[in-house]
């Protein structure tokens, strides 16, 4: 679902960014670096990292909505809101994955990720297009597993 060295490249370029430039970046890419943290200090086992996870997956949300995620859609939006949801089941809060999933599967139909990016997006290059059928796989797939995990 995420490229690992087109992240590793994003992210470092990021943290070279003289500060008046980060702070104009992209709030998506922002977040996706929190919901990446999030989901990896989830899964340390000690008393304080509970707190830091569930803070790193707030930051994640708040650079998503200071991105304004549900008007300007995008590739990292829909990446970072997958994480968001995988830490939320994670968290023992599936029904809050739930309705986020809601969000953003509505958001994955408004990209039009669900449909052939040949047609939706012809002049993509290769990577692009295959980087769209990956997250709508990823979508679908996380969507059909709460379907599963609630019983609904």
């Amino acid at each position: 679902m995420i490229h690992r060295q087109t992240f590793y490249q994003n992210y470092e370029h990021f943290w070279a960014l003289p500060r008046p430039e980060k702070d104009e970046g992209d709030g998506a890419l922002v977040a996706l670096i929190f919901a990446m943290l999030a989901m990896g200090t989830q899964f340390i086992t000690s008393n304080s990292t509970k707190q830091t996870a569930e803070f790193y997956v707030s930051a994640a949300h708040q650079a998503l909505r200071m991105s304004s995620y549900l008007n300007k859609t995008s590739i990292r939006s829909i990446q970072s809101m997958v994480l968001i949801t995988y830490f939320l089941i994670n968290d023992n809060h599936a029904s809050d994955g739930w309705a986020f999933a809601g969000i953003l599967i509505r958001q994955a139909y408004a990209m039009g990720l669900h449909r052939d990016p040949n047609i939706v997006v012809p002049n993509a290059s290769h990577f692009d297009k295959q980087q769209r059928r990956k997250l709508w796989q990823a979508v679908l797939l996380q969507d059909t597993f709460l379907t599963v995990l609630l019983s609904l």
